[in-house]
Parts: structure tokens; C-alpha cells; sequence
């Protein structure tokens, strides 16, 4: 069995393999947007154009006869929050970032997500990383990255 703490060494020694492996992701002299783990959401990085949170609720139902269903609140849902953004790889944004949460996302942990104000919203596990390139050049790079992230709070 391994113990939080123990668990949490583990997390932090993939965190600096993870830049070990890519280098530094460092958000230069851009104001980081929200932090996931180590990774640093800003313009230099991965900017988002929107995040949308959908917080569920689990309730059970049972049907009556000749009346509406009785419910009983049964617990907290799911909490699903969506990252869609664009990168112009040329102009700011790297596809990098992509494959270091692919990295992230592999390692299998829950990483502390913590907005540009400070807000700590608890432990969110990458749970889907879609990605659209186009607009090629010549040499087959991307001008044009579609990036959207979905992350999902665990306990």
C-alpha cells in the first residue's frame, strides 16, 4: 500500500521528469492564466478562450403510481471542467505543452488546479486531450492549433 506522502514524492519526481524530458515551460513574462500540477496555462504556454465547469449532482428516483418520481439526493456528481483554446505556434503558444500534459495525463495522478487569482479548486485528473491542426506550411508545421482539454475533480 502506498501512503499519501509517499505518493505525493512520486508525483512530484514525474512532474520533474516531465521537464527534464521537454525542458522548461516557463511562462516568460506572461501572466500564468491557471496552474494544473507544474504546468503553467498562459499565452506562452497554452492560452484558453474559455473554461466551462458543469458540476453535477447524483440523485435516485423511485417511480410512483399516478405522481411525479420521488427523488432523494444521494451525493455530489461530477465536476467536468472543458479547456478550449487556439495556439498560433508561429506567433505565440507551443504544441509542446500539449504533449507535456499528455505526459501529465499518463502518469495516471489527480493534479492541483489552481486559477490566476489563487483560487484552489481541489484535484482534477486529465481526462481527454483533443487536438486539431491546420493551416500547413511548407515545411508541414501547423500555423493553426484547436486544442480542448477536459478535466474531471476526483477526491
Amino acid at each position: 500500500m502506498v501512503s499519501f506522502s509517499s505518493g505525493l514524492s512520486i508525483a512530484q519526481a514525474a512532474i520533474g521528469q516531465i521537464g527534464a524530458v521537454l525542458g522548461s515551460m516557463s511562462t516568460g513574462n506572461a501572466p500564468a492564466l491557471m496552474s494544473l500540477g507544474g504546468f503553467k496555462f498562459s499565452l506562452n504556454t497554452l492560452a484558453f478562450s474559455q473554461m466551462t465547469r458543469t458540476t453535477e449532482a447524483a440523485w435516485a428516483f423511485i417511480p410512483q403510481v399516478g405522481r411525479l418520481e420521488a427523488g432523494q439526493f444521494t451525493g455530489p456528481g461530477s465536476d467536468v471542467i472543458e479547456i478550449p483554446g487556439i495556439l498560433y505556434p508561429q506567433r505565440f503558444g507551443s504544441t509542446v505543452a500539449l504533449d507535456q500534459l499528455r505526459i501529465m495525463q499518463g502518469q495516471g495522478y489527480a493534479w492541483p488546479l489552481i486559477l490566476g487569482d489563487g483560487s484552489v479548486l481541489g484535484n482534477w485528473a486529465i481526462l481527454a486531450i483533443r487536438e486539431t491542426r491546420s493551416n500547413f506550411n511548407a515545411q508541414t508545421n501547423p500555423l493553426k492549433v484547436e486544442f480542448s482539454i477536459t478535466l474531471k475533480q476526483v477526491s
